[in-house]
């Protein structure tokens, strides 16, 4: 490796550059390693730099001949007779959240919120719970058992896992404000939009608290009490904010709310919210138009008034879309200005008749061919009518994002507060939660952005949880074994700036690679 100067005149440039022969010949392939800035520039700021650099490639140099070199180990034979002669092995696909953490400036965030607990403590536990969360998501107790099997990590008390909870509960509408700083600058999140729905968590318990009521269950549990969350995400489908409301509010009645915090935490005056058709109550939709905001959101035709009916039937006044090369009909728009109401009829009474002297009912034919009408069709509604309706096609079709990450919430994060008990801690799990979907959420759009197959959230947890390092040898002579390494894994580490991992590597190296320092687990 040497340090080049390259271009002309004030455009040139310092690079580090490599020769490699190619085969079968005596002729040389130039690699640049990296280019390093503008010559003229450098130079200015430092009359020594070309000799430094000089050195520094030199160091470099001589670090990959010594890294290419074959390690030799020597090993045991000896019986397995206890369990602690087994080959020590190690989790540390967490070195990912590690990165990440360390990209969301946490320690710094957590450290001004610590009160008088000890900063790195706090720091210590909240990191663990994140990364369990992320990986392996269990419950505070099964985490404090796991402790010893993670790369790199102090072990800690039971007690001060669940002390933590209270920290995360205390700070998370400043935690929210600061990871939207963040998506802010380092995303192209756009402010003036965003994704909102609402699901319930029910508990393994009657017992009712400040957030545990009976409510309307979507899991229909009604012998369990519940609580209710409403999210808004941004376009890239990373976390805005969230609520927590009580089990037996009504879905209609958390968006004022939510939107609120979302105007709160951008100072924004408009807001187009997208939304599915459980949120289209009449006080929502008057609410978000007195108040400067649009929205688009789903209509379902089959229980609109008799007004709105006419007028989807009506032939005149359609603007017809034809695909150009087929001729055939894409779309059909138009532009009305109607107050929507909600149908109070719901499921198969709309096709009932009763007498209700004689309580005799009947199918009404008539009604179910009139309903038939609207098979596979619905109306998306908005106030915005400088949109164009394929604009307000591809906002609405962006509400898939919530649905999944509702999804990935429930199922692979495991949200579903069934272990913690009082209401602190019960906001201060759903605060890690929040968290932890923002951050798989940001490495999903990181690995967007670079070029590279999105990854669903199951993928990413297995990166993070499935990686072992074997440690073999005596000390302080040990190898250190990656196995169990997937793609995302290194895709991902190498987005995020990672150094590469090597087939057998020294503590130093894996240390280098990882940011983990296995020393700790082997004091």
């Amino acid at each position: 490796m040497y340090v080049a100067i390259t271009g002309s005149g004030k455009y040139r440039v310092i690079q580090f550059r490599e020769d490699t022969r190619i085969p079968g010949t005596t002729k040389k392939k130039t690699h640049v390693i990296q280019t390093l800035g503008n010559y003229e520039r450098m130079l200015a700021e430092d009359p020594e730099i070309i000799e430094k650099l000089k050195a520094e490639a030199k160091r470099m140099t001589a670090e990959k001949k010594l890294s290419a070199t074959p390690v030799t180990l020597e090993v045991s034979s000896e019986e397995i007779l206890d369990a602690s002669d087994v080959t020590s092995s190690y989790y540390f696909g967490h070195a990912l959240v590690l990165q990440l953490w360390d990209q969301l400036k946490l320690d710094s965030f957590f450290v001004e919120r610590s009160g008088k607990r000890d900063a790195q403590k706090v720091i210590e536990a909240i990191f663990y719970l994140l990364l369990h969360r992320c990986g392996d998501p269990s419950s505070v107790l099964a985490c404090a058992k796991d402790q010893t099997y993670y790369a790199g990590l102090e072990e800690m008390k039971l007690d001060r896992m669940y002390d933590v909870l209270d920290v995360l509960d205390s700070c998370k509408d400043d935690l929210i404000a600061h990871l939207c700083r963040f998506f802010e600058k380092n995303t192209n999140r756009d402010n003036g939009r965003a994704y909102y729905d609402v699901t319930t968590y029910s508990f393994e318990s009657t017992r009712w608290g400040e957030l545990r009521m009976f409510g309307f269950p979507k899991e229909h549990k009604n012998n369990e009490v519940q609580m209710v969350m409403g999210l808004l995400i941004d376009n890239n489908g990373i976390p805005v904010t969230y609520e927590l409301f009580q089990g037996n509010t009504m879905d209609q009645n958390t968006l004022i709310q939510s939107v609120n915090r979302l105007k709160s935490l951008y100072k924004m005056e408009k807001i187009t919210i997208v939304a599915d058709r459980g949120l289209n109550g009449g006080a929502n939709l008057e609410y978000l138009y007195t108040h400067g905001h649009d929205f688009v959101i789903s209509y379902t035709l089959k229980r609109s008034s008799q007004e709105f009916k006419e007028l989807v039937w009506e032939e005149s006044g359609w603007k017809d879309t034809l695909d150009k090369t087929t001729g055939e009909l894409v779309s059909r728009e138009k532009v009305v200005s109607q107050q929507l109401k909600a149908s109070i009829k719901r499921g198969m009474n709309q096709f009932l008749e009763m007498e209700l002297e004689t309580e005799n009912w009947t199918l009404s034919e008539e009604k179910i061919r009139e309903a038939e009408r609207y098979d596979g069709y619905y109306a998306v509604i908005t106030n915005n009518l400088d949109l164009s309706t394929q604009e307000v096609y591809d906002i609405y079709r962006g509400l898939w994002k919530i649905e999944e990450s509702f999804r990935v919430l429930k199922t692979d994060l495991k949200a579903r507060p069934v272990y913690v008990h009082t209401d602190g801690h019960i906001r201060g799990h759903f605060t890690l939660c929040f968290l932890a979907l923002s951050m798989l959420r940001y490495a999903q759009h990181l690995l967007v952005q670079n070029g590279e197959q999105d990854a669903s959230a199951a993928k990413l947890m297995e990166a993070i949880h499935d990686p072992i390092a074997l440690v073999q040898g005596e000390f302080p002579n040990l190898i250190v074994t990656p196995t169990r390494v997937n793609a995302t894994y290194l895709t991902l580490g190498r987005i995020l700036g990672m150094k590469p991992l090597r087939k057998n590597m020294t503590l130093t190296q894996f240390r280098s690679s990882t940011k983990l320092d296995l020393t700790k687990n082997l004091k």
